[in-house]
């Protein structure tokens, strides 16, 4: 798998593809939390639009949220916009979402349908 980190004024836009997994998504975010631009992020766009396989698990997916909690210590206003139309990939972001709440993160997360969609959202 690889991803296309491109940095904006006040975000951050994600683009991930070929095949998903656990350690891929930990380089991404390793990456983001040492680049000092992140401190002054106020949004992150993750577009699985391109991803072909998904070898991530749900409980992966909970560990992620954990990390994730982390980071939002630091940078309590955060929104995230996760896009996707996979069946597989909806259902992993829901449980990240779900997981995330329940750690009482301070980020706002929203699963969308489209770049567009996430852009919207993110400028609400």
């Amino acid at each position: 798998m690889t991803h296309i980190t491109t940095w904006e004024q006040e975000g951050v836009f994600l683009q991930f593809s070929g095949t998903l997994t656990l350690e891929e998504i930990r380089q991404c975010n390793d990456e983001l939390y040492s680049d000092p631009r992140f401190s002054n992020v106020k949004y992150q766009v993750c577009d699985y639009s391109d991803v072909e396989q998904i070898n991530l698990t749900i409980k992966e997916t909970k560990v992620l949220a954990a990390i994730d909690k982390g980071a939002s210590v630091s940078i309590t206003e955060m929104k995230v916009a996760l896009i996707t139309t996979d069946k597989q990939l909806m259902e992993l972001g829901s449980q990240y979402i779900e997981t995330s709440k329940k750690l009482n993160s301070t980020w706002e997360f929203c699963l969308c349908d489209s770049v567009e969609d996430a852009r919207k959202w993110i400028s609400s």
